[in-house]
């Protein structure tokens, strides 16, 4: 089941990349690093069923684009997504990175909305 998952996203991948991402597959980088999150798995609020499944197809997908980068790759779910992990892998990328490089952040969960401050509610 998991293989055919892949394959769906890998279709979806690829003509997304078809579809107006072109330049991102065809482009050359110097590095490529990536922070991925997924969780499905909460605490105070109602779970999720395929958060977690979406951030690794999306790791699965970045390592078979980029295999030469898949050390810079970061794959973090459920009880591993905690502040503190979240924003190491984020920072870490964004220390590294450097201009030619291809930085993603990607994150499958729950989402919430903040009001600028002194805005109205």
């Amino acid at each position: 089941m998991k293989i055919l998952h892949l394959l769906i996203a890998l279709l979806f991948f690829s003509f997304s990349f078809s579809q107006g991402f072109s330049d991102i597959g065809k482009k050359k980088y110097n590095n490529v690093y990536a922070a991925i999150i997924g969780i499905s798995d909460y605490n105070e609020v109602q779970d999720l069923e395929f958060a977690d499944n979406d951030a690794q197809l999306f790791y699965d997908i970045l390592n078979l684009s980029f295999p030469e980068f898949k050390e810079n790759f970061t794959l973090i779910q459920n009880d591993q997504a905690n502040e503190r992990a979240i924003k190491q892998a984020i920072y870490s990328a964004q220390k590294l990175a450097k201009e030619g490089d291809l930085v993603i952040i990607y994150f499958s969960g729950h989402g919430d909305v903040m009001l600028e401050p002194g805005a109205e509610e």
